[in-house]
This record gives structure tokens, C-alpha cells and sequence, in this order.
């Protein structure tokens, strides 16, 4: 996990997922982080990575309290590694309120 500084100052947190990353461990850590930042991104390269964290992003949102949710959008982006650059998806996983009428 490595912070990162967004335009105004805004902190968003990155957690890097690999094939052996623990599901419910990276679910603790999404809904942790979306609670104090609002906004996480969730970093993966290979199938095994993304299947992890696209499980972790399910369960951290059914976890949420009724009034909160989150969304969650895959991008492709080109991430740095220590074996050099590669493609890998980025899932941008934000808080949503809902709205009481």
C-alpha cells in the first residue's frame, strides 16, 4: 500500500494486489481505506490478481452500512514494477452516500 497525491492535495491510497494477496485481507483494507480517504486504487497484473481483487471489491461493498455503498470502475493502465513497466488494471473504487428521502 502506497499513498499517492492527486490534484489539491487529495490522498489516494494504492493497494497493489498480486496472486497470492489474501481476499478478505484486501477487502479489511478497501473498506478501511474508502472510510478515511473516500477514493482507493486497487492495482493488479494477471488474471489470479484481478479474479483477487475483483472478490475483495464484492465483498467490501456488501460489507458497507445501508446508507453507503461503493462503485468500482476497471481501467487499463501501465503500472511500474520492479521488472519494468507492464499492463495491468486498476480498479478505482470510490465511496457513494446515498441519499434518505
Amino acid at each position: 500500500m502506497s499513498p499517492r497525491r492527486q490534484e489539491g492535495g487529495t490522498v489516494v491510497m494504492i493497494l497493489k494486489v498480486g496472486a497470492s494477496t489474501e481476499t478478505g485481507s484486501l477487502k479489511k483494507s478497501i473498506t478501511e481505506n474508502i472510510k478515511t480517504h473516500k477514493q482507493v486504487y486497487v492495482d493488479c497484473i494477471g488474471d489470479k490478481a484481478n479474479y483477487i481483487a475483483t472478490r475483495a471489491i464484492i465483498f467490501a461493498k456488501m460489507q458497507m452500512p445501508e446508507n453507503r455503498t461503493i462503485d468500482a470502475s476497471p481501467t487499463l493502465v501501465i503500472l511500474d514494477t520492479p521488472r519494468g513497466e507492464r499492463r495491468g488494471i486498476r480498479w478505482i473504487v470510490k465511496e457513494k452516500k446515498h441519499e434518505t428521502v
